[in-house]
């Protein structure tokens, strides 16, 4: 993928990642910002994955202490 600067001409390569879980039909995209190749696509997705669990643990907690309304 890549993106314009807004307002120049630059141009920049990034990769997005693509995943979703077997059990669930939501998708979730992440753009990378490590240079190309210094990152290998396991360990990328992993981290990805990761997110999950922080968010929702975030979101558990504002629900819990009302932060949600």
């Amino acid at each position: 993928m890549w993106v314009w600067k807004k307002g120049t001409a630059e141009v920049e390569e990034t990769e997005v990642l693509i995943s979703r879980k077997a059990d669930t039909t939501e998708v979730k995209y992440s753009l990378c910002d490590e240079p190309q190749g210094e990152l290998s696509g396991e360990v990328a997705l992993c981290r990805q994955m990761q997110r999950y669990w922080i968010e929702g643990g975030f979101e558990e907690i504002k629900e819990q202490i009302g932060l949600h309304q």
